[in-house]
């Protein structure tokens, strides 16, 4: 339930609302609307419909007057009230409000202004844009009866929550809701190829693919790795799979992810290759004690129904082949005394973490291993005492 309550949602459904495309197709015929509401997480797209808007909405040589960029975070609610009565030098103001919610522990949360400031905020943009519904007090009220008119534009970023939804709803600002959700696969291949035909190279499609597995998802991650190869590339060279090797991102990074990935999968053969070329590479072992203890507190986390589903994704399943917490338990317990060892000058270490890796792939199989036939008690072995004994 606990995942069920930090779950993403938008105030209408995928197929009705407008989306970061549709909403830069717009832009650019010049068809602004007095308010944007960016949710999601594509920031790099949120970073481009603001781009656009600046060329579209300000007049040249008077940005610097015109346009504001607070952090919903850092400013202070008087502030933002201050910007929106605001009147423009030029021809109209644009005004930037980042982050009215973030991404927290458990899933999107409310910035440091809380339920109750991005309330007033909503209700102080929708008196701006000319949708606010009358009633009510507070400090809203003083913004719905600012005079409307075509001399403002309002950006707002953050993530899709119920909540957030829901003021949206109740301030009558549901239609300038845009839905910037981080793109599919296919979409961020394209978007790969966009930007290396920006920065003057091209990528083939298995470099492709490859700088989106090194690098995850996030586009603005991706992004930068794209114009580093730019800038390591000779103009018009088409990029490879080795040019992605070689210059993007961290490849020992991405062993690290591998490495957790197989373990969560108890692939114990596959872990273990990679294990060694991680040690071969000169890895320490408190960097990859760190992302084991992360990867298995996520699963700790999944059985006990408290993963948000956002981060669930990312198990890919794996939660389903670690169902016994008192496993889980041992193993983070052992991965403690492996990284003490290391503090304590116990030489070996390595040996110790391909001994814990190899313990991954027991999933208390009888006949997995052979080294506690007899009825001595271990602690730090996955499987119980009884289940040894019957098995």
């Amino acid at each position: 339930m606990t995942g069920h309550r930090t779950r993403t949602a938008s105030p209408r459904t995928r197929a009705s609302r407008a989306t970061g495309r549709a909403a830069l197709a717009q832009i650019e015929k010049g068809e602004l609307q007095p308010a944007y509401f960016l949710l999601g997480e594509d920031a790099v797209t949120a970073e481009l419909l603001i781009a656009r808007l600046k060329e579209k909405a300000l007049t040249p040589g008077l940005e610097a007057f015109d346009f504001d960029s607070l952090d919903a975070n850092e400013a202070r609610e008087e502030d933002f009230q201050q910007r929106l009565l605001q009147l423009p030098v030029g021809e109209r103001r644009l005004v930037v409000i980042n982050g009215i919610t973030r991404m927290g522990k458990r899933g999107p949360v409310f910035s440091s202004l809380g339920k109750k400031g991005v309330e007033r905020l909503c209700e102080a943009v929708a008196g701006a844009a000319g949708t606010g519904k009358k009633g009510g007090g507070g400090k809203g009220t003083e913004a719905r009866k600012a005079p409307v008119s075509a001399a403002l534009i309002v950006a707002v970023t953050g993530l899709w929550t119920k909540e957030l939804a829901a003021l949206l709803q109740q301030a009558g600002l549901t239609k300038f809701a845009i839905d910037i959700g981080r793109p599919g696969p296919g979409e961020l291949g394209r978007m790969v190829r966009d930007w290396a035909m920006e920065a003057g190279i091209s990528v083939n499609p298995a470099a492709t693919d490859l700088l989106v597995d090194i690098s995850g998802e996030d586009t603005a991650t991706l992004k930068g790795e794209v114009e580093k190869l730019a800038t390591c590339l000779a103009p018009g060279t088409e990029a490879s799979p080795e040019d992605v090797r070689e210059l993007a991102g961290s490849s020992r990074a991405y062993e690290l992810r591998e490495y957790v990935n197989l373990v969560l999968k108890r692939d114990a053969a596959g872990a273990m290759a990679v294990l060694r070329r991680l040690e071969e590479a000169g890895e320490k072992i408190p960097g990859i004690v760190t992302w084991l203890t992360s990867g298995l507190l996520d699963l700790v986390r999944a059985n006990a129904g408290a993963l948000p589903y956002w981060a669930k994704r990312r198990l890919d399943g794996a939660e389903q082949r670690w169902k016994r917490t008192d496993e889980l338990n041992v193993m983070l317990q052992r991965l403690y005394r492996i990284e003490k060892s290391l503090f304590e000058g116990k030489p070996e270490t390595f040996v110790r973490l391909e001994l814990w890796t190899f313990c991954v792939g027991c999933g208390s199989k009888a006949g997995w291993c052979d080294l506690y036939k007899d009825d001595r008690q271990w602690r730090m072995c996955p499987r119980s005492k009884r289940r040894r004994n019957n098995g």
